[in-house]
């Protein structure tokens, strides 16, 4: 009995075969070369897990450069006195749910020394984030610290497509938009072999650490690792230990066109939709 075939298991089937045969080819040329999805993507969440951390320390040594004690902005009406570092993070907690744009503190009973009050701070900061990651749209939190009153006034920066900035009529020109987390798939398909691509995500509902896990899990064919900047306005893209990004981007296109030629010789138009 003959049995039709959803394209779907077939086009499936293609990308497997195509993907085999990339791998023996390099094999046979550069010996055992061990690229199989799972490794890559445990190299890939590696990579991620270091660049994060670098990012982290990078944004604390800024924040502490944005200590002064001349200039400092109003602060708001309310001003906050906290206890402890829990405290900071209940507070900062509230007011990114919120959308608040600034947040004042009065530090004077947590005995502070002026070089820890942004480490504190972004400590809280931190703990907020690890505590409910889909926070990350608020992507910094800037304290500036007045000590002769102790109040440091801290400025909360929020990615523009959470807080609306992102106009979908007013987009600029060689910048890919991003509406599903799909979206991101496809944009990545499209720019292999580039170091970054400009963004602009027009659904303030896409949740940002779940598009980095779709970039991680789904992009990138375990060869390029793709990551969204600090405000979620650009794609970046680094390749894994091993090649270079033009290598690995010659790779996917073999593979590509592997798939796309085996896909041509199986695949016709009286084929059926359903098993």
């Amino acid at each position: 009995m003959v049995h039709n075939v959803k394209k779907s298991t077939v086009l499936s089937l293609v990308l497997f075969i195509a993907l085999l045969m990339s791998s023996c080819s390099s094999d046979n040329k550069r010996g055992h070369l061990e690229t199989s999805v799972t490794k890559a993507q445990s190299s890939t969440v590696s990579e991620s897990t270091a660049t994060s951390t670098e990012a982290t320390e990078t944004t604390i040594e800024t924040a502490k450069e944005t200590i002064v004690e001349t200039t400092v902005p109003e602060p708001v009406e309310e001003v906050h006195k906290p206890s402890s570092q829990k405290d900071i993070s209940d507070i900062i907690e509230t007011a990114i749910k919120e959308f608040t744009s600034v947040v004042s503190f009065d530090l004077s009973a947590m005995n502070l020394s002026k070089d820890k009050v942004a480490m504190t701070i972004s400590n809280a900061y931190f703990d907020v984030l690890s505590k409910d990651p889909t926070l990350k749209y608020a992507y910094s939190v800037i304290p500036q610290y007045d000590s002769d009153t102790y109040i440091a006034v801290c400025q909360i920066n929020y990615m523009p497509y959470k807080v609306g900035e992102i106009d979908s009529n007013n987009i600029p020109k060689d910048t890919y938009i991003i509406s599903t987390y799909h979206d991101l798939i496809t944009v990545t398909d499209q720019v292999v072999g580039e170091k970054s691509a400009q963004i602009a995500i027009t659904d303030p509902n896409l949740d940002f650490d779940t598009m980095q896990m779709v970039l991680l899990s789904q992009c990138g064919y375990g060869y390029i690792v793709f990551t969204i900047n600090d405000d979620a306005t650009k794609l970046i893209a680094n390749p894994s230990i091993g090649l270079t990004m033009e290598q690995y981007a010659e790779r996917i296109e073999s593979i590509n066109e592997g798939a796309n030629r085996i896909i041509s010789e199986i695949i016709t138009d009286g084929m059926s939709m359903t098993i």
